[in-house]
């Protein structure tokens, strides 16, 4: 597994848009059942779930 940073993290985005994790600081602190994370889950590609204690993580 290779990590991407920058333009060619940007470029894989198009191609493999489901491992492409962006706009990820929304998430640090947030609960997963708040109403703001929900309506980001649905607009990123990834999957973003609840962890055993109820945060918002990604998968």
């Amino acid at each position: 597994d290779e990590r991407l940073v920058g333009q060619p993290a940007k470029r894989q985005a198009v191609t493999n848009p489901e491992k492409t994790i962006f706009a990820v600081k929304r998430l640090i602190g947030r609960r997963a059942d708040d109403a703001a994370i929900k309506d980001f889950a649905d607009l990123v590609p990834y999957k973003v779930k609840p962890a055993k204690n109820g945060d918002a993580w990604i998968e």
